[in-house]
């Protein structure tokens, strides 16, 4: 078993060493200026959607609820879902200080604020959509076994094409 109370002479390059720290050192000091710069952009969303929420009050006054997103088209040099985000921000705080020490992401993610896009949903395979399709409709078929004999030799002879091709398609795999 080695022993590990003493560091060998080998690993005590003090020139190594010294660089370690002082790069460590830089980390802490860049991770302590990030968290800060982090914590003024949130705090300065939130102050751009209190006065979001002032402008829109005023713009409904004049204009109506269609002139809203016209303005924000036309001033904001932002997207509407983020002057819609900054806005709900600075409602949901009352005070600016109860956001000091969050990231934009940490704040939003902590009230529930969502920034995800819309999200591309890939189409089903073919195989997946038809079958749900089929399934659907037997269930709204009602009972199979309520059929009469005639009728479950017709629907077995309709689809024996389908059934054999998706059985190649799970015996692929």
């Amino acid at each position: 078993m080695a022993d590990f109370t003493h560091t060998p002479a080998v690993v005590a390059d003090h020139n190594l060493i010294r660089d370690i720290n002082l790069l460590h050192a830089k980390v802490r000091e860049h991770c302590a200026q990030c968290g800060q710069e982090l914590s003024a952009a949130t705090m300065a969303a939130w102050e751009a959607g209190h006065k979001l929420n002032q402008i829109k009050a005023l713009v409904l006054r004049k204009t109506g609820p269609g002139g809203w997103g016209l303005w924000v088209q036309r001033h904001f040099e932002g997207t509407i879902r983020t002057a819609q985000r900054y806005m709900l921000l600075a409602k949901t705080v009352p005070q600016v200080e109860e956001l000091k020490g969050y990231s934009l992401r940490q704040a939003y993610l902590k009230l529930g604020i969502t920034t995800a896009g819309k999200v591309r949903i890939q189409p089903l395979p073919a195989p997946v959509y038809y079958g749900n399709r089929f399934r659907r409709w037997i269930i709204r078929e009602g009972d199979l076994a309520g059929l009469g004999q005639e009728r479950r030799e017709a629907l077995r002879r309709d689809l024996r094409p389908v059934f054999e091709w998706m059985r190649q398609l799970y015996q692929e795999q």
